[in-house]
């Protein structure tokens, strides 16, 4: 998939082709609608991409608030850290490792970032350590 930004560099050099006489203007045409509708193809999935992350961790989040005074301390701070670590790499694979699906890799890279503000409060909940709202919006922006 090509990105947004790849797309708008190509019509604005359709544009100087037409100018030069390199192609005739209904080519230019033809090229421009084939890549716009991949920019709104990539719009789609990125749309789908990001709700399934979503509704992904909110069930994430259920499932473990549902089961929550069941598990010991060790097994939620191996979950935390499992879903922090876990989604984060694979962000980083499918992002920047294997360049042909970035847009999955955004979403994960999102997840992992949704994961680690909530380890926050879940460890100062685990621990009993007392803290405010700010200070854990504070260290979720540092981390």
């Amino acid at each position: 998939m090509l990105s947004k930004g790849w797309i708008k560099k190509l019509f604005k050099e359709i544009s100087t082709w037409v100018e030069e006489g390199i192609i005739e203007p209904n080519q230019a045409d033809k090229i421009k609608d084939r890549y716009s509708r991949q920019l709104e193809y990539n719009r789609l999935v990125s749309s789908i991409f990001i709700l399934g992350s979503i509704l992904i961790g909110a069930g994430i989040i259920l499932f473990i608030a549902s089961n929550w005074q069941h598990l010991g301390k060790l097994v939620k701070i191996g979950l935390v850290f499992s879903f922090v670590l876990g989604f984060n790499l694979l962000g980083y694979h499918f992002r920047f490792e294997k360049s042909n699906h970035p847009k999955l890799g955004e979403p994960l890279l999102f997840l992992g970032a949704i994961s680690f503000g909530a380890g926050i409060w879940l460890i100062a909940q685990i621990f009993q350590i007392p803290y405010n709202y700010a200070n854990g919006f504070l260290f979720w922006i540092i981390g």
